[in-house]
């Protein structure tokens, strides 16, 4: 076999050769990055998975213990305690005004003639009965926020109405709008009755008098309208008490409805307050915190130590002492508002004292 012949032969073989050392090159380049690559990313999800864990771990509820109901209570409760005393606080700071007489216009609204006779009138029945009746209007934003019931048994123990031996009184407080577009007007009329008269004057007796006068109101009739609730009480005490006056008209008297409504003593118009539905969220929100975020950092932090149990404490009861405790909303006692000394008022009238046995009964109404 010739030269020619054989040289095409090696050159392929060659050729062959360098393909297949190239391809091998190529494979192993593969490989060494490929497994580069693993080594650098395996550190990374590691990492991650970590960080991932660690913040399930932050994020995650911790058990109630013991130690954490214990302080969830203590938070619960001196929440409560701060919320009741920034109330009272706030309630002390409204000042009262000084009683006008029997009748106080601090609205403004009645005339002068109609002043007098009413004056009058309220002062001789207390003179043949021994019981005390305030008439009072007032503006309605005087008492600024506050419900026109508290505002009554407030102004009704401060003023100490009800000067007799068994402090039987009455106080009917009006509380004015302007009036609106339409010329009406808009407020509220609370009948608040001490205690030794809710037997002769109930609740619901309590609403049929003040609803006469709620027509005249709103219509701005304001002399009318005092002149009929003064009447209307007047003429229903004097009915139950078996006694008769000059200048009472015995046909105003109210009778008392034969339904009883099926409620409990005190406000009318039912339901929670305002300020329980309040402080009722913020009991419930610090155990809800105190049970599954107050424990982290050991101890419960600063509401568990000694800080926290000593306002508690001196919150809840030391608050009862001198009268004009948060207690006084109920019907505990005589005056926790005050309740006594001499308001003023000029003339004769020498001003209320003495009594302000109110215990929250009565009835409201709006118009």
């Amino acid at each position: 076999m010739s030269l020619q012949q054989i040289n095409p032969i090696i050159f392929s073989e060659s050729e062959n050769s360098a393909r297949r050392v190239s391809r091998t090159v190529l494979c192993a380049r593969s490989v060494i990055s490929h497994n580069q690559s693993a080594v650098d990313v395996r550190p990374r999800n590691q990492s991650s998975s970590r960080r991932t864990e660690q913040r399930a771990e932050a994020l995650a509820p911790q058990a109630a213990t013991p130690g954490n109901m214990t302080r969830a209570i203590k938070l619960s409760l001196t929440t409560a305690a701060i919320l009741v005393l920034l109330a009272t606080v706030s309630f002390a700071d409204l000042q009262l005004p000084a009683s006008q007489g029997m009748l106080s216009d601090f609205a403004g609204k009645l005339s002068p003639a109609n002043k007098q006779q009413i004056e009058t009138l309220l002062r001789s029945f207390r003179d043949r009965t021994g019981i005390e009746i305030a008439v009072v209007t007032i503006p309605f934003d005087d008492m600024q926020g506050l419900p026109i019931e508290d505002y009554a048994l407030r102004l009704g123990r401060e003023w100490g109405v009800g000067r007799d031996s068994e402090k039987r009184a009455l106080l009917l407080l009006v509380a004015i709008k302007a009036p609106d577009n339409q010329g009406l007007y808009h407020g509220g009329t609370r009948l608040e009755v001490s205690r030794h008269l809710e037997g002769d004057v109930p609740d619901i007796l309590a609403g049929e008098l003040i609803r006469k006068m709620r027509d005249d109101f709103s219509a701005g009739r304001f002399d009318q309208a005092i002149t009929t609730g003064t009447q209307t009480i007047l003429a229903t005490l004097a009915q139950r008490l078996g006694v008769s006056m000059d200048g009472i008209d015995s046909s105003q008297a109210a009778r008392q409805p034969v339904r009883q409504p099926a409620r409990g003593r005190g406000r009318s118009g039912g339901g929670i307050s305002l300020f329980t539905i309040v402080i009722i969220g913020f009991v419930l929100f610090a155990i809800i915190r105190g049970l599954f975020g107050g424990g982290r950092g050991g101890g419960g932090g600063r509401w568990g130590g000694i800080g926290s149990n000593w306002l508690l404490w001196a919150i809840l009861f030391g608050s009862g002492r001198g009268g004009g405790g948060w207690g006084s909303f109920g019907g505990g006692g005589d005056s926790g508002w005050g309740g006594g000394g001499d308001s003023g008022g000029g003339g004769d009238f020498g001003g209320f004292g003495g009594g302000g046995d109110f215990g929250g009964g009565g009835a409201s109404d709006s118009w």
